[in-house]
């Protein structure tokens, strides 16, 4: 019964995925990536709704404009989903290399103004400087901060990566926590379970005048933040369970 369900969602997302990574493909190429934002809002709502995620958010008063790193944390494929969702700022994400390879989608996520980057020192640097370069142009940055999904749901210590963006870039590094993703699809497991969750953002931290000397005592606040608002969120969606 699990597998079949899983079957009758996760089919309709995989279809619906290769036509907006087309669409948005496409739309990159001619116009720029910023103006595919509408598609990927679309997709991402459409996925979501075949994987029988609801989702809430709470904080969306606190993000920034324009000018910010977003750190959140992470623990399914479909949280990249459930921020495009709901935080309408024009984000982008540092993913991993390898994503180049799978056909339409890898092209529609290079195109579409994504980082890719190769885990090296090397490469390291050199997406920290381009993601930097990337804000001052008007794309904000989204890391999970953890740098892989968490195989159980608890905080991983986070990786300096983000601070040392926001530091070079000078801009403000936003706090988000989701709750719940997890329960609809956790890592290492096929099947789609339908779900409830929240999304809480924290205020901004600034970076005003540190150094990349603060990236750690910078990656300890952030986590620090993210850990409360992970609790914030538990509470927020036990609520919402026991409303129905």
């Amino acid at each position: 019964m699990e597998l079949t369900v899983t079957l009758l969602r996760g089919i309709p997302a995989a279809l619906l995925t290769g036509f907006f990574s087309t669409l948005i493909l496409l739309i990159s190429v001619t116009f720029g990536c910023k103006a595919a934002d509408p598609v990927v809002f679309h997709w991402c709502w459409w996925v979501l709704r075949c994987a029988g995620l609801k989702t809430k958010a709470v904080g969306l008063e606190k993000m920034p404009k324009t000018g910010f790193v977003l750190a959140a944390n992470h623990q399914s494929y479909l949280d990249p989903m459930v921020l495009f969702h709901h935080i309408r700022q024009h984000i982008r994400y540092l993913v991993k290399w390898e994503l180049r390879k799978i056909p339409i989608f890898g092209q529609a996520v290079v195109w579409g103004g994504n980082i890719c980057v190769r885990r090296d020192k090397k490469s390291d640097q050199g997406a920290i400087e381009e993601a930097a370069k990337r804000i001052h142009q008007g794309t904000n940055i989204v890391f999970f901060a953890e740098g892989s999904r968490s195989a159980d749901g608890r905080l991983k210590p986070f990786k300096k990566g983000a601070a040392r963006v926001a530091i070079v870039a000078q801009v403000p590094i936003v706090p988000v926590a989701m709750v719940g993703v997890r329960d609809a699809w956790p890592r290492d497991k096929l099947r789609i379970r339908k779900a409830k969750a929240t999304l809480v953002v924290g205020e901004p931290i600034s970076t005003e005048g540190l150094t990349l000397g603060d990236s750690e005592s910078l990656t300890a606040r952030v986590q620090a933040a993210v850990a409360q608002l992970l609790e914030e969120g538990g509470t927020l969606l036990e609520k919402w369970k026991q409303k129905c």
